[in-house]
């Protein structure tokens, strides 16, 4: 059997994600005891990951140990970024310890893998543990490693953390997308930061990142908290004129802050809205439409709500 032939077909499986036919030509191939190297080994491998299928994934790992075939950086990016897209941080960091153990050399998708993975399991301190091991290697990180470490702090209210990184992201160049403001400006948010949470939306405005209605939710709710009415207002109507979709925590935010500016008309205005914009209505908007109205002495519309 002409490997070079094999491993093109392997490949093929790999890069349409057919992880089953790359299993079967493995097992094939297996039992005609042809031999079998790294690149099939890796193609199969990476068909697994893109297949979605973890467990197969950890399989074929073992094979290639019975097989004698050596593991490279590789099968092991491969299989942790597996093992992150079904939330397995566990097997993730596990995999990435073999790695060291065996001295196999790192690359960023190796790193970015695992850390994501910790970040989908909520684990932070893990996450920024492997943060700083990619930060004191030669592996160069990228807009995904920030991503991945704010994202980890974000979910578990490390918003000190959340901004120290993405500070670092900022002072050494590396790219500020959507999702790094969105997890940091959400990060502040959580954590009664809100005028930190305003200072990165406008530098949200001024590196031209668009805005999405996660940032500016976040960014009306801070204001809200705040007693800022008139920014989360201004930050409101920027939506409207930029037809970024509103959520039910925007209108719930903003309809708290005319209720606290006593503006009961634009507070019944945005209560109307919420129905024409197909947004559901809780008792958050309820009672903070029916403050609005009590305190512009509008107890009639107050009754009618």
């Amino acid at each position: 059997v002409d490997s070079s032939m094999v491993n093109a077909a392997i490949s093929a499986c790999e890069k349409r994600a057919a992880w089953r036919k790359a299993l079967r030509l493995i097992s094939v191939l297996t039992w005609i005891q042809a031999e079998l190297g790294t690149v099939s080994f890796n193609a199969a491998t990476s068909a697994c990951e893109k297949g979605g299928v973890w467990e197969k994934a950890l399989r074929l790992f073992s094979s290639m140990a019975q097989s004698k075939v050596e593991s490279d950086v590789i099968a092991f990016s491969a299989l942790i970024s597996a093992c992150e897209k079904k939330g397995e941080w566990e097997k993730a960091c596990y995999l990435f310890g073999v790695m060291v153990q065996k001295k196999v050399e790192f690359d960023k998708f190796a790193f970015n893998a695992t850390i994501s993975a910790c970040e989908k399991g909520r684990e932070w301190e893990r996450a920024l543990q492997q943060f700083s091991v990619m930060v004191q290697s030669t592996v160069a990180f990228d807009t995904i490693t920030f991503n991945s470490a704010i994202s980890a702090c974000e979910k578990c209210g490390e918003w000190q953390n959340a901004a120290m990184l993405f500070n670092t992201m900022a002072s050494r160049h590396v790219k500020l997308d959507r999702i790094a403001f969105n997890a940091t400006i959400s990060s502040c948010e959580k954590g009664a930061q809100w005028e930190k949470a305003l200072q990165i939306c406008g530098m949200m405005v001024q590196s031209e990142v668009e805005a999405s209605t996660i940032t500016v939710s976040a960014a009306i709710s801070s204001c809200e908290k705040s007693c800022n009415w008139k920014k989360s207002l201004q930050l409101y109507m920027g939506m409207a004129s930029k037809e970024v979709e509103r959520n039910r925590v925007t209108f719930d935010s903003t309809i708290s802050t005319c209720e606290k500016a006593a503006d009961w008309k634009l507070a019944l205005h945005l209560f109307t809205t919420m129905v024409h914009s197909k947004v559901e209505r809780n008792t958050v908007s309820f009672n903070a439409a029916i403050s609005a109205c009590e305190k512009g002495g509008e107890w009639e519309k107050a009754l009618q709500l």
